[in-house]
C-alpha cells in the first residue's frame, strides 16, 4: 500500500521482485480521509504480508490505518510500516 508521490517508487521496487520471482501488487491509497476502510479491509484480507510506504510520518498515516483495520478486523496478515520516523 502506497500514499502520495512515492508510489512511483514503490512501482520500482515491486517490478525488481518480480524479475526476481517474488509476487506482489502496489496498490496506490490516494486518500485517508475519508478513511477507505472497507475497502483496504477487503484488499488486505487477500494478503499474508501487507507492507506500507509513505512519505510523511508513520504515526497517523497510511501504516496506522492500516494497523487498526488489521487489528479491529483480527487479520491473518503481517504488517511492515515504511516512512519517516
Amino acid at each position: 500500500l502506497s500514499l502520495g508521490s512515492i508510489t512511483a517508487e514503490a512501482v520500482k521496487a515491486a517490478r525488481d521482485l518480480e524479475r526476481k520471482k517474488i509476487t506482489c501488487a502496489v496498490v496506490a491509497v490516494s486518500t485517508i480521509s475519508p478513511e477507505p476502510t472497507s475497502e483496504l479491509r477487503q484488499l488486505m484480507e487477500q494478503y499474508r504480508y501487507i507492507l506500507t510506504v509513505e512519505a510523511h510520518y508513520l504515526n497517523g498515516g497510511l501504516g496506522s490505518l492500516a494497523a487498526e483495520i488489521i487489528a479491529e478486523n483480527s487479520l491473518d496478515c503481517r504488517l511492515t510500516r515504511l516512512g519517516v520516523k
